[in-house]
């Protein structure tokens, strides 16, 4: 069973993953970054400023297969 590792980014700051998790295949890997994506979205997230998180799939040491992106923006609009 292959081995994904999922890299997240957040306006350049970012976690590396070191552990990756076993996979039956891509299409598994492609709803674990999209769930990743939403319990990131349910969390406590700072008001200050724009995100745009982003999640991208890799196998070991190889090159990125895929990426996910989220962008939450506050906007206060007149009244």
């Amino acid at each position: 069973m292959p081995r994904y590792f999922f890299d997240i980014t957040n306006l350049g700051r970012g976690h590396t993953d070191d552990v990756g998790s076993e996979l039956a295949d891509l299409n598994e890997a492609r709803h674990e970054a999209l769930a990743t994506l939403d319990d990131i979205s349910r969390g406590k997230l700072e008001e200050d400023g724009d995100r745009h998180f982003i999640v991208e799939v890799h196998e070991g040491d190889g090159p990125a297969l895929f990426r996910a992106s989220l962008i939450l923006k506050l906007e206060e609009l007149a009244s």
